[in-house]
């Protein structure tokens, strides 16, 4: 099993709105989604608007508290996999900013304790504050 993070992404078979097994050769397209987080056993994936996948979730603030997702994704729609329907996986080279979660490709950690401000949260000291 291949444990992505979160800002990794997964390619996955897709066949009439249903995400299929990626040993079949016969499904309509293949989405690549965007890994929210990993947990129970399942990889949770963004699935953006213009995509039709049945089965979706939509994100609300208990879903986030209880799975430990950002607040910036309530409201929008999820779906929970197993790690056997993921076709192919891409991690992702960079960080997330400690503050205001926003993927930085190609970062590196730039503080003391490991983590790493963007340039926007060290300029801005209230930036990535949330009120959700």
């Amino acid at each position: 099993m291949n444990r992505s993070k979160p800002g990794d992404r997964v390619d996955v078979k897709v066949k009439a709105g249903n995400i299929i097994s990626p040993h079949l050769n016969d499904y309509d397209e293949v989405f690549c989604l965007d890994v929210i987080t990993f947990e129970n056993g399942q990889y949770y994936l963004f699935v953006p608007q213009h995509r039709f996948i049945l089965g979706t979730i939509k994100c609300d603030k208990f879903l986030c508290r209880q799975l430990n997702i950002d607040f910036k994704f309530v409201g929008d729609e999820l779906i929970a996999i197993k790690d056997t329907l993921i076709h192919k996986y891409y991690t992702l080279d960079g960080m997330f900013c400690d503050k205001c979660k926003t993927f930085c490709e190609h970062a590196a950690p730039n503080r003391d304790d490991g983590l790493f401000r963007c340039w926007s949260c060290r300029q801005d000291p209230y930036r990535g504050l949330s009120t959700k």
